[in-house]
């Protein structure tokens, strides 16, 4: 709904997913951009393709956890699995120039970004998880968003993520930096995208306009 909405407004040009995993996300904007006629614009998916934290401290106690691991050789397959649904949907139900992945850390994915002169006018953030790091890529992606542009999360109902994410926090953030906008926050639940179990989401829309 988020990307029928931008649509109506004229966008977006560039969208940048942070946390890909599996491709699901990805492969679903696709679709929904295909549907509303974005049948060229990029999806860029920033992901190390490790596995986060909690897959490799949980997967051997936790059945949910371990039905998204596959070990092979000291390493997560991760990558293998996304190349596979990327490719199987391409047959199927999105055309071939949206999605990119970029095997990368997101620190060093918003950096390059940046130093690239990127301007994304829709993120979608879903990676790490973890508290510090959470308020780190909040950071540094809503630096480099286009003003006006969108900037919306995944697992907002996870202890970690609101932390790093909470109004009062974001509030001080952009305060402590002059000619940063101050940030809209509005929790969703239920959503097209990601996995029904973890139906919340927030955005992040900048209040200035190009």
């Amino acid at each position: 709904r988020i990307l029928e909405v931008i649509g109506m407004e004229g966008g977006p040009r560039f969208v940048v997913e942070v946390g890909s995993l599996h491709g699901h996300s990805a492969i679903q904007m696709a679709t929904v951009l295909d549907s509303i006629g974005r049948t060229d614009v990029p999806i860029l998916c920033i992901d190390p393709f490790t596995g986060d934290t909690n897959m490799w401290a949980s997967y051997q106690t936790d059945r949910a956890v371990a039905g998204w691991v596959n070990i092979r050789d000291g390493h997560m397959t991760v990558f293998d699995q996304f190349m596979a649904n990327v490719q199987f949907a391409l047959t199927r139900t999105v055309t071939k120039k949206h999605i990119l992945p970029f095997h990368a850390t997101s620190t060093v994915g918003a950096r390059w970004l940046e130093q690239m002169g990127y301007t994304p006018d829709l993120i979608f953030l879903d990676s790490a998880h973890e508290l510090h790091e959470t308020y780190l890529e909040l950071s540094l992606f809503f630096r480099i968003l286009m003003p006006g542009g969108v900037m919306f999360g995944d697992d907002y109902g996870w202890p970690a993520v609101k932390a790093s994410g909470g109004r009062q926090r974001w509030a001080r953030w952009t305060r402590r930096r002059p000619g940063m906008v101050q940030a809209e926050q509005v929790a969703l639940s239920g959503s097209s995208l990601g996995r029904s179990s973890m139906p919340h989401r927030t955005i992040w829309r900048s209040t200035a306009r190009p």
